[in-house]
């Protein structure tokens, strides 16, 4: 038990390298869609094999996927370019060597969503100590969509984490305005953020009203809105290479319509965003209070920092990121992200809704609250396990359905897994599937318990942490 005491006080690896460590575990190289997954490592194979995004001429494609657009008699992928082309290193060697380009692309994602959660804990540490940072780290790599959406190949992951490092850099610059490429590279992976996942994009102004108001910079926030937009290009640069027009998005062909734009802004309907934000919230089928309710605990800390003047401007900015990517995919006519496990849109929204406990983890002291803790990190990271350790894949049906009992809690008591290094009629496959299960939530729920209990037996040993301006005249 020492042992686990000390590794504790590593804290900043844990938070980078347990998260890395279950990924890699439970990648799933087997499952696969005719959507995202089949959109994305087709057009790398196209890439591979005839040097061009084609996925083909329509009914004859090279990947049986439904998310493509047409444009001059052949069909593109309809998902933002990003992911293809930042993880196509990854694909092309697996094309070379002759393995899963589904695993390849997944181990790329398991590094990045390691990355992004070691980012979590670096914001963190900015109103925490070293230990409450460490159990908001957790709580967000295993708790949230980030974790099954990391088994599969699926894009909102990698825009999640350049969208975390991006604010990091903001609230730095915000306590040292003089270090102007802080919000410089900021700019830049918040526009990588966008090249991957649209919504992304949404982030700058409360990013750039943020910087504003913290630093009173006026260099800093046009920084970080120009080098945004030069970021951005990208997309304007990919979208003329392939429509002629830098202003086609390959999600306006997928939606058709005489005229493209006309077809793509007709797919949100604002009116149906309110019922689908309670969906998000509280049905069995998507709802955070079902699948994830650590998350949920996130949302009412705000309630509690508001009380802080200190952290009031923080409070903001993570509520308005969460929230205008609640309101954006509720408003979409797929609110609910296809055939899906959970709320898989809200990944990139996930780290804003969890960071706020760390001010608020660093000032309880009763048991029963962090016993509260404890028990909303198990139930939501075994329910976010049994989707990665399963299926991403999951049961779809309405708002009533919930899939972990639907389909893949059951999964996991057969031992029915579809972990890549697992072969599924092995004569052991049964008993390798259970030790598996086991020992990859033991591990995870170990570690965050003695995190636990050595926060408690430290006192208070956030004392003066709770605020960005407090911590840093400690640093």
């Amino acid at each position: 038990m020492s042992f686990l005491r000390r590794l504790v006080g590593h804290s900043g690896w844990i938070a980078f390298l347990l998260p890395l460590l279950v990924y890699l575990l439970t990648l799933d190289g087997r499952a696969s869609t005719s959507g995202v997954d089949a959109a994305i490592t087709g057009t790398q194979y196209a890439l591979w094999k005839y040097g061009n995004f084609s996925l083909g001429t329509p009914p004859h494609l090279i990947a049986s996927t439904i998310d493509y657009g047409v444009y001059h008699g052949h069909a593109y992928s309809a998902i933002a370019p990003g992911m293809t082309l930042i993880s196509y290193p990854f694909a092309a060697f697996s094309f070379a060597a002759g393995f899963s380009v589904r695993v390849a692309d997944e181990l790329f994602l398991s590094v990045a969503a390691s990355i992004g959660i070691y980012f979590v804990y670096r914001i963190s540490r900015l109103y925490a100590g070293t230990r409450v940072s460490l159990l908001v780290a957790l709580a967000t790599a295993f708790g949230t969509p980030i974790w099954p959406f990391t088994s599969v190949v699926f894009e909102n992951v990698l825009s999640m984490m350049f969208a975390v490092i991006a604010v990091y850099l903001v609230l730095k610059f915000s306590l040292r305005p003089t270090r102007l490429c802080l919000p410089l590279l900021a700019g830049i992976l918040l526009g990588l953020a966008t090249f991957v996942e649209y919504a992304a994009a949404l982030f700058l102004v409360p990013l750039v009203a943020f910087l504003w108001y913290r630093s009173r910079s006026a260099k800093g926030s046009v920084l970080l809105v120009l080098s945004f937009l030069t970021a951005s290009a990208l997309h304007a640069i990919y979208d003329f290479a392939l429509f002629g027009n830098p202003l086609t998005l390959p999600e306006q062909l997928k939606a058709g319509a005489s005229s493209p734009l006309v077809g793509l802004l007709a797919s949100f309907n604002l009116w149906s965003a309110p019922i689908h934000v309670l969906f998000y919230l509280g049905s069995p089928y998507r709802g955070m209070l079902f699948l994830c309710p650590i998350m949920v605990l996130g949302l009412l800390a705000f309630v509690s920092n508001w009380k802080r003047t200190h952290l009031r401007a923080e409070s903001i900015l993570f509520l308005t990121l969460a929230v205008l990517i609640l309101v954006f995919y509720s408003a979409w006519s797929d609110w609910a992200g296809g055939l899906a496990y959970g709320p898989r849109f809200l990944t990139i929204a996930s780290p804003f809704m969890l960071i706020p406990l760390a001010p608020y983890l660093s000032r309880i002291h009763r048991n029963r609250e962090w016993a509260l803790f404890f028990g909303l990190v198990v139930y939501s990271s075994f329910i976010q396990g049994a989707g990665a350790m399963t299926t991403a894949y999951s049961a779809a049906g309405g708002s009533s359905v919930f899939q972990p009992l639907a389909l893949n809690i059951p999964w996991l008591l057969n031992s029915h897994l579809g972990l890549w290094w697992l072969t599924p009629n092995g004569s052991d496959a049964a008993l390798l599937g259970y030790l598996a299960e086991a020992g990859v939530y033991l591990l995870i729920w170990v570690v965050i318990f003695f995190t636990i209990r050595s926060t408690i037996a430290g006192g208070a040993p956030n004392r003066g942490a709770n605020s960005v301006h407090e911590s840093s005249l400690q640093s």
